[in-house]
């Protein structure tokens, strides 16, 4: 897993962001029912992807590159941080090419 330099981090985690990020790294997530990572999406027609930090433990994505660029405590605030992650993207670019935005990173 690969995480952003700026990982964007919802107000519903803030106090255990520091946490939660070890117990991702870890693998030790079987705890945490409601949060949400938000990653680049796998299939590059697509911009991001919202996953449940519970599922972050599964093999599917322990072994993949996931580029993780924000994390949330449940999926309304998830959906927050999208907007807030194309909200940026837009004003820095003109565009919502978030690969692009993130590309340097994730090299």
């Amino acid at each position: 897993m690969i995480w952003s330099d700026k990982v964007y981090v919802g107000e519903g985690v803030e106090q255990m962001r520091t946490e939660l990020r070890r117990d991702i790294d870890a693998g030790n997530v079987s705890k945490y029912k409601k949060e949400y990572a938000l990653v680049l999406a796998f299939n590059p027609l697509n911009l991001l992807e919202l996953i449940p930090v519970k599922e972050l433990s599964l093999d599917y994505y322990r072994e993949s590159k996931l580029f993780l660029l924000g994390l949330a405590a449940d999926k309304a605030e998830a959906t927050e941080l999208v907007r807030r992650i194309m909200e940026d993207v837009f004003h820095a670019q003109g565009n919502t090419d978030v690969r692009a935005f993130f590309q340097n990173e994730s090299a």
